[in-house]
């Protein structure tokens, strides 16, 4: 994956009031729907981090 290769993938919320997914939710349709494991969500949520805007 992407994410095994290391690019900086993220998990993000575009408009969560139109499309009905915040980010917590995402993430958890991306471990029931894909079998994403706990390390590749920590990994995620450290990339976002590391891309955020404001810092």
């Amino acid at each position: 994956t992407m994410l095994e290769r290391g690019v900086k993938v993220t998990v993000n919320s575009d408009d969560p009031a139109y499309f009905g997914g915040y980010v917590g939710e995402n993430f958890a349709a991306l471990e029931r729907d894909l079998g994403m494991t706990r390390e590749q969500a920590d990994r995620l949520a450290r990339n976002s981090l590391a891309a955020r805007l404001v810092r």
